[in-house]
């Protein structure tokens, strides 16, 4: 689950691969969005939109009124890990793959393979990517990008 920049709202993400907005105020489910075919394992939103990340290898970005605007395919294993920061979605996860995004017309950006290991685990700032794994504990990678 992720609390967003949104007061009184979450975005969550469950093993039957639904995608959910709620209002923490009341507890109130306010949207159930369907699409991916595995456990949904991470989720950002903003203003904007909503993010998901899957084991099935697929991101989905999601308006408001509940509808998939993309599907971002890239990734080959579990997508473990994304960043949204205005317009720009860096995602990561199994197979040492890092994707930079622009979720407004759904175009993959840049793609970098230099990761090390896993990726888990992911920081994104103005001009650098931060990632932490499981494989190397202790261990951190720095990327400048922007």
């Amino acid at each position: 689950m992720r609390e967003g920049g949104m007061r009184r709202r979450a975005v969550s993400g469950g093993g039957d691969g639904l995608v959910k907005l709620w209002d923490l105020q009341d507890g109130r489910e306010l949207l159930s969005m369907a699409g991916h075919t595995a456990e949904v394992v991470c989720v950002q939103f903003n203003s904007s939109v909503m993010v998901s990340g899957s084991t099935d290898s697929k991101i989905r970005v999601w308006n408001y009124q509940g509808r998939c605007q993309w599907v971002l395919e890239d990734h080959i294993g579990v997508v473990r890990c994304l960043c949204l920061r205005g317009d720009r979605l860096v995602s990561g996860g199994d197979r040492k793959r890092i994707v930079v995004w622009d979720v407004k017309n759904g175009e993959k950006l840049h793609a970098v393979h230099r990761q090390q290991s896993l990726l888990h685990r992911m920081l994104v700032t103005d001009t650098k990517i931060i990632t932490a794994s499981p494989d190397s504990p202790g261990t951190i990678s720095i990327i400048s990008y922007w």
